[in-house]
């Protein structure tokens, strides 16, 4: 079963992306195989950023997810894997989660944490994703982010994390399996962060602003806003700024 799949835990690894891409691509590694650290030496976030945490102080894991995805459904999985961790998330008594898009998990408008996933593709076939989740557990000062031990005593261990996070995978696999993508967009957006509040942004091709308010995220990933003149921009990753 998904959620009693295979996971190894190591005290230091480069980064458990990494590290899980040389075993997803075995036939006999189970779908929800987990690889989690204590520490990374080289953690990956969206958009070529580094994720840095100190040792002990986050989650830092990989779900290695094999299911047969097309390319144009893919921005599904992205939108399903961050609805399982922000419910993760309200299990350990986290408020007010939302979703930053594409993925990242903020609390009271601070992240929380992120998750970067990687897809090894064979004939226009989905052979392997690689789901990185990273959660700030405990205090790290880091400016606008926040962490479980800010909103609640009870900082959970890796494995217990992992063990309820697989398990909310689990439950709602179906979603991806019965491709059920009208639920998935339901439920993400209604915890879109900044959903419907008009907001400053810049766009990043040639710096300048605009004031404008998120409307949804389409299929493909794109981040569509509703301008002061009622006019619709679409913006892709590393194409507009949140300020």
């Amino acid at each position: 079963m998904f959620e009693q799949s295979p996971h190894s835990h190591f005290e230091q690894l480069d980064s458990t992306n990494n590290y899980a891409s040389t075993i997803a691509k075995l036939p006999e590694t189970q779908s929800g195989t987990a690889i989690t650290t204590d520490f990374q030496l080289k953690g990956r976030g969206q958009r070529d950023n580094q994720w840095l945490a100190e040792p002990r102080s986050s989650f830092l894991g990989t779900i290695i997810l094999k299911i047969p995805l097309k390319p144009e459904e893919i921005f599904y999985l992205s939108k399903w894997a961050a609805l399982q961790v922000s419910k993760t998330l309200d299990q350990h008594n986290i408020p007010r989660i939302s979703i930053k898009w594409p993925n990242d998990l903020y609390v009271e408008g601070k992240k929380i944490g992120g998750i970067l996933i990687e897809n090894s593709w064979r004939d226009q076939q989905l052979n392997y994703s690689l789901i990185g989740i990273g959660i700030n557990f405990s205090n790290q000062n880091l400016e606008n982010a926040t962490c479980i031990s800010n909103h609640t005593i009870e900082i959970p261990t890796v494995s217990f994390f992992l063990n309820t996070l697989r398990n909310q995978m689990a439950r709602n696999l179906f979603l991806l399996e019965e491709k059920q993508w009208i639920e998935i967009d339901s439920q993400y957006h209604q915890i879109l962060f900044q959903k419907g509040e008009i907001k400053n942004y810049q766009i990043a091709k040639d710096q300048s602003y605009f004031l404008g308010k998120i409307i949804r995220v389409e299929a493909d990933g794109k981040l569509m806003l509703e301008t002061e003149d009622q006019s619709c921009l679409g913006f892709y990753m590393k194409e507009i700024i949140f300020k």
